[in-house]
Order: structure tokens, then sequence, then C-alpha cells
């Protein structure tokens, strides 16, 4: 079998070969170059060819080529795309970025794309919850309203029950326990309360609506209970 006849590399495929992929390898850069440039190469890997470097006048960070192949501290700063938002929402989200049909140069390793994954930490803090009381006569149902003061990507619940005050259950109101959902969107949800009625002549009656336990929201510490007033509708008689 006759041996095997090792072609001569391409002039692209010696270039990658001898590849620079550290910073101190680039001659005639100054001390402060070489710390910026190895700061942003900590996080993100660094590739440039002996062809590109050739092109690059005096190490000018000025020059076009210099830009296009050095890292900059400038790459650690979001782009103007990712935009702020008021929204509470998953702690990360993630996004792909993909180089492909290269022109007059190639991708990293050769590959015929490249791909990256780009993660946008949320910081926008969770919404809070609060509730409001409401007046009715008496055999009528009392509406408490839940509200979250912001929108939220995120799923939230909260449990609720009612307690005595000067209202009594079952005499005066019928007692309600539970956890309300909020759909990503949703700001306020209803508990209603049923109340009863007597042929007493009363003082109006209060009883209170608590929130507690809370996920993907906190509780607003001056609202997280509301009251219900029961008012009388009977008549005063004559002894």
């Amino acid at each position: 079998m006759p041996p095997k006849v090792r072609r001569p590399r391409a002039e692209w495929q010696e270039q990658l070969a001898q590849g620079v992929r550290d910073v101190r390898a680039i001659p005639g850069l100054t001390e402060e170059q070489y710390e910026r440039l190895e700061a942003v190469a900590k996080e993100y890997p660094f590739f440039t060819t002996p062809y590109y470097l050739s092109l690059i006048e005096e190490m000018d960070a000025s020059d076009p080529i210099y830009i296009q192949q050095m890292p900059d501290a400038v790459e650690f700063e979001d782009s103007d795309f990712l935009e702020d938002d008021p929204l509470d929402e998953e702690d990360t989200e993630q996004f792909k970025l993909t180089l492909s049909s290269a022109a007059n140069a190639t991708l990293t390793g050769g590959q015929p794309t490249l791909q990256k994954l780009g993660k946008i930490t949320d910081n926008d803090d969770p919404p809070v919850l609060s509730v409001t009381g409401d007046t009715v006569t008496e055999a009528t149902a009392a509406e408490f309203e839940v509200r979250l003061d912001a929108d939220s990507a995120r799923e939230v619940t909260v449990s609720y029950a009612t307690a005595d005050d000067t209202a009594v259950e079952p005499d005066d109101y019928t007692s309600q326990s539970g956890s309300l959902t909020f759909a990503a969107g949703d700001r306020t949800k209803v508990v209603t309360v049923t109340t009863s009625t007597d042929a007493l002549n009363e003082a109006s009656e209060t009883f209170t609506l608590e929130l507690s336990s809370p996920d993907n929201a906190t509780l607003d510490a001056d609202a997280d209970e509301a009251e219900g007033t029961i008012e009388d509708d009977d008549e005063l008689t004559a002894a």
C-alpha cells in the first residue's frame, strides 16, 4: 500500500493553526492595553490570526482593524436593545445569537455556525398586594378587593381568611378562607362575604379579611387586612 501523501495546508488553515488566543502574545501593546484586553478576555474568549494582526497599524486603539479584532470593556455594557421593563419575571431569561455564512473570514474553529447564549437577569421587585374593605347593610354581600400594585409576568398567589371583630360568624356573616391566583397580567381579585340579617336594632358591626402567605409578591404592611362593616337596617321600635 503506497504511503499517504500529506497535502500542504491551505493558507487559511495555517492562519488558524497559528492563531493567537493569549493577548500577551500580541506584540506592541502597552501594559494598560494588555490589562484592558485581559479583563475582557477572561469573560469572552479571544482569538485572532497573524494576518489580521499584521493589518493593524502600530497597535493603535483607534485603528478600524484593531477595533474589529480586540475585545473591549464596552462588551460588558448592556446594549440599547436590552431595555429595562417594570415586570417582575423569571429570574433569568435567555436568548441565542448565531453567526453564520461568514464572507472573507472564518468562524472560530472553522465551524459553519457559531452560537452564543445571552442571559438577562431580572432586577425588578415583586409586586405588592393590598386589600380594601367594604361597607354594606345586613343581608348584603361585602366585596373585598385584593390588588397588585404593578403588573407581573409571574403567577401570583395569596391566602385569605375572615376574622371576627364585633361581628361574629355565623350569626352576622359567613366566614370565608382560601387562596387567590393572579395569572400573569392580572391586577385585581374580589373576595365576596355574605352577611346575615336579624330583627335587632343595633350598632354597626365589623369583621376583617386578612391576607397571608403570598407567592411571587409581598404584602403591604399597612394594607394586608381590611375591615368589613355591617350596618344595621332595622328600625327602632317603640317599647
